[in-house]
């Protein structure tokens, strides 16, 4: 055997952390890739975060005068809807506000008909919207109130050509049921929520204008 001395197999260390480092960038490379080819899942929108409610408040019977000359009927009592939306989730729903929504009363009698009545930011008495946003905490509440005037899609009173009983001149048509239900939106992201029914009755008195 020669005298020289035998050269190691292996290799140097500073050779094996050049390969570690190699082997270890590879490795997170196609792992990225692989992440790359699996598309994002879907936006899920949380289902049942916000209920709804719709409630009218009348009196049993609604006064409306007439005029004949005119042909004009005029409102004498107070009609007013209540929509309130509660937050069901555990955490502040906020967001960029889209306020919108439609009240619609359906009657039910000889004639059905009905009657739409938009909600806006207009008729929205809390929560504000400020700045573009709205926010509503856990439990809490966005309410709408509005006046109604018993006008149906049809553009005739909702008691038209109803039958009738009279009191002097005075005519008294009804009780007419109706069904109320409402559909609502706050959320830019959220998609609007339908709710209802409110279930009432109304006797509509009409009172001739002596000219």
């Amino acid at each position: 055997m020669g005298s020289g001395q035998a050269r190691s197999s292996r290799p140097a260390n500073g050779d094996l952390k050049m390969q570690t480092v190699v082997r270890l960038v590879c490795v997170l490379f196609v792992v990225g890739v692989v992440a790359c080819d699996e598309p994002f899942p879907p936006y899920a929108e949380p289902q049942g975060v916000l209920n709804g409610e719709v409630s009218v408040v009348v009196p049993d019977t609604v006064q409306v005068y007439f005029d004949a000359a005119s042909q004009q009927y005029y409102l004498n009592s107070q009609m007013i809807f209540n929509v309130t939306v509660t937050n069901m989730h555990d955490d502040l729903l906020e967001g960029e506000a889209l306020v919108s929504g439609v009240i619609t009363a359906q009657s039910f009698s000889q004639i059905p008909r009905v009657v739409l009545i938009p909600l806006t930011t207009g008729n929205l008495l809390q929560p504000p919207v400020f700045q573009g946003n709205i926010a509503i905490s856990p439990g809490g509440v966005a309410s709408f109130s509005t006046l109604w005037i018993p006008y149906a899609t049809d553009g005739e009173i909702v008691f038209k050509d109803l039958p009738f009983s009279t009191d002097g001149t005075d005519k008294f048509y009804g009780p007419v049921a109706f069904s109320a239900s409402a559909e609502v939106q706050l959320f830019e992201r959220v998609q609007p929520i339908v709710f209802g029914a409110a279930e009432f009755t109304l006797v509509f008195r009409e009172i001739q204008v002596q000219n």
